[in-house]
């Protein structure tokens, strides 16, 4: 139990701040006789980073910098971003692994720094520290971590030092690191990525290939976000606080041994008495509050009693699943309430082993352990509410189109291919399999939009918007396009799209294109903008006269409330309903998938056909949908329409998102591949 409680306090903390002051990538810094700016002396001095083209490893997604002004000197601090490291032995990388996730955060990342030290008057080399094996050998089960520093001595000559963690001095020589420029070279050593310095004998061998990734400055959000505090560091630390990891280690310990009811009343004594709402207190406060008064109603008390603690630790995660299940309820908008709007799936099939495991114990339950498990029953009911519409149980939604016209017929796929994803051929090789009419692609950089150059010829519009953020977007379309705007709805670093695609027949189609910023808290706190730029999209749909489809990740699930409200208002329709959940995201993960990337369309369509393609390296599989209009279809398929007050509340979210609208003008690019 013990090591549960590690991992799930591991989990919850670690995000420290930064705790050492950083020069501004954009601010300007003397380097010889001229001036320039940390960010372009970050990329003057970035060491080259090499590999042995016969050793294994994941991909090097991009290098993260820091520059500190350490008088008389500039100390530059790259973090190489690695997608993964994977351990030599398979059973050993899983327990890795899961480790890894807890304690250094999720995605599985590995990232290692290298400290580079220049002189700003004369604009030279002055040394480097970074962390090595303390052995040689790539397959190293357990490499042992060293520090190696080097030093420029007098003569241009350079003196490096081999330090064991606890700063015994392990070896020292003189050695002439290879430069290229003002650029040291360097090279993996080991399989999680430590770095060493190769000599110009070793470099001759015809093996070795440059990593190459993007250059990019650390801001404070991710180095908190990336429990960068529990990380290898140089000379400039920020410590993880281990007084809080045993507070919370404890605290889940507690949870588990002894159950929710009497830490509960120890945490609800500890905050305080007097209730004052969301505003005035923490906001874990009030969850306390009501699930002490849910065990006091139910009069659970005895439950931390004589019972055997696998008893006490099944009635926690009941406790636990139907309190979560009540969270979609609540018409709050912070993120830890919406988010799980997403797992219901999960949390249905969490909850039936529950009551499978707690009906298969022949142990006798009282009638508090009837209460909660009948609440139990109750929130796999709501959950299944919500989950059938989208089994082949359910009435369909769209209709199967019985004739199709190829010239009134559109396909589109939307592909979020994670921007530090490196395999662009896959999702070319997709596109020229499936040869969508449109195509949009979510989360593009610079590297992407180079990569898509293939698809030009065979689509000779575009709307491109490439971004280093994640929030890039691109769109193909093989079919002319009208009126094409980049549009910044809710923020002004995250576009949308909007164009009229004109079909064989001459008939308009409206496409309105979204990826608002998801519920989590590095992202957004709150899903205010995100449900304002769905329900936006939604109504300029429905009042435009056309024929419309809108599609994108959209950052929130089928069935939410958002969503469901979103359909009712604008009238849109989904083709999963009645055929199947069609779970794009996390493509790597199946116990953890659910419809995020979605694509919605007019009464005036029919469908030809929907489909899951295979994954492309990202964290999202692609969605297919093939639509044609029909004049039967505003007959036969039944739209969903407004209940009671959904136009009142969509304006209320509205007006809560109205002080968040930007300013910005929308872009109107040129279709035919300009990037604006």
């Amino acid at each position: 139990m013990l090591p549960v409680a590690l991992l799930l306090a591991a989990t919850v903390t670690g995000t420290s701040e930064r705790s050492y002051e950083v020069l501004a990538p954009e601010s300007r810094v003397d380097l010889g006789s001229d001036r320039v700016s940390v960010r372009d002396l970050a990329a003057a001095f970035q060491p080259r980073m090499m590999l042995r083209g016969s050793t294994p490893s994941p991909d090097l997604l991009w290098i993260w910098f820091e520059a500190v002004d350490a008088g008389g000197r500039v100390d530059l601090i790259y973090h190489w971003v690695w997608e993964n490291e994977i351990h030599p032995e398979k059973t050993v990388n899983r327990m890795y692994a899961l480790f890894r996730a807890a304690y250094f955060g999720y995605p599985l990342y590995d990232i290692e720094f290298f400290q580079v030290s220049v002189d700003p008057k004369t604009g030279d080399l002055l040394g480097a520290l970074f962390e090595t094996a303390c052995e040689d050998g790539f397959f190293q089960r357990l490499p042992a971590h060293c520090l190696t520093r080097v030093e420029r001595q007098a003569g241009g000559q350079f003196q490096q030092e081999v330090r064991s963690k606890d700063g015994l001095l392990l070896s020292t020589e003189t050695i002439s690191p290879v430069l290229e420029g003002s650029r040291l070279i360097a090279a993996v050593q080991t399989w999680n990525h430590l770095s060493m310095l190769p000599t110009d004998v070793e470099l001759e061998q015809p093996s070795w290939r440059e990593m190459v990734a993007p250059l990019k400055p650390l801001d404070a959000e991710d180095f908190a976000a990336h429990k960068f505090s529990r990380k290898s560091q140089g000379d400039y630390e920020t410590h993880d606080s281990k007084e809080i990891l045993g507070v919370a280690a404890i605290g889940m310990w507690l949870l588990l041994a002894l159950g929710p009811p009497a830490v509960l009343r120890g945490l609800r004594e500890a905050v305080g008495s007097k209730p004052r709402g969301f505003r005035g207190e923490p906001a874990y406060t009030p969850i306390i509050r009501a699930l002490q008064v849910t065990y006091q109603k139910l009069n659970l008390r005895g439950m931390s009693s004589p019972m055997s603690w696998p008893q006490n630790f099944l009635s926690l995660v009941a406790s636990i699943l139907v309190i979560v299940s009540i969270f979609p309820l609540l018409r709050f908008d912070v993120w830890w309430i919406r988010a799980w709007d997403f797992p219901r799936v999960q949390v249905l099939l969490v909850g039936m082993l529950i009551l499978l495991v707690r009906f298969a114990v022949r142990y006798p339950m009282s009638r508090p352990e009837w209460i909660l498990y009948g609440l139990v029953g109750v929130a796999l009911a709501l959950h299944t509410g919500r989950i059938f519409p989208y089994t082949p149980l359910a009435q369909e939604q769209s209709l199967v189109a019985e004739s199709v016209d190829p010239d009134r017929t559109l396909s589109l796929m939307v592909a979020n291919i994670l921007m530090h994803n490196r395999q662009a051929h896959r999702l070319v090789d997709l596109v020229q399999d499936l040869q969508p009419d449109l195509l949009l692609v979510l989360e593009p950089d610079r590297w992407w939009a180079e990569q898509m150059a293939v698809l030009e010829e065979s689509y000779p519009y575009r709307i491109e918007k490439p971004l280093e953020d994640t929030y890039g977007m691109m769109f193909y379309s093989r079919l002319k396009l009208l009126e094409p705007e980049i549009r910044y709805l809710m923020d002004p670093g995250v576009p949308s799209m909007f164009a009229r695609a004109v079909l064989d027949s001459g008939e308009i189609v409206d496409l309105h294109l979204l990826h608002p910023k998801p519920p989590y808290p590095a992202e957004s706190t709150e899903t205010t903008e995100r449900d304002a730029e769905i329900l936006i999209a939604g109504l300029a749909a429905k009042t435009s006269g056309f024929p419309a489809v809108i599609a994108g990740d959209l950052n929130d699930v089928a069935w939410s409330h958002t969503t469901r409200l979103f359909q009712r208002t604008s009238g849109m329709l989904d083709p999963r309903i009645g055929r199947g959940l069609y779970s794009t995201f996390h493509a790597e993960i199946p116990f953890m998938r659910w419809p995020l990337d979605h694509v919605f369309h007019s009464h005036h369509f029919k469908l030809v056909r929907i489909e899951r393609p295979p994954a492309i390296g990202s964290d999202h599989f692609p969605v297919f949908v093939e639509l044609t209009l029909d004049e039967q279809g505003p007959v036969h398929q039944e739209a969903p329409t407004p209940q009671g007050n959904d136009f009142e509340e969509v304006i209320d979210k509205l007006d809560a998102a109205s002080d968040m609208s930007p300013d910005a003008e929308p872009e109107k690019p040129d279709p035919q591949g300009s990037n604006p």
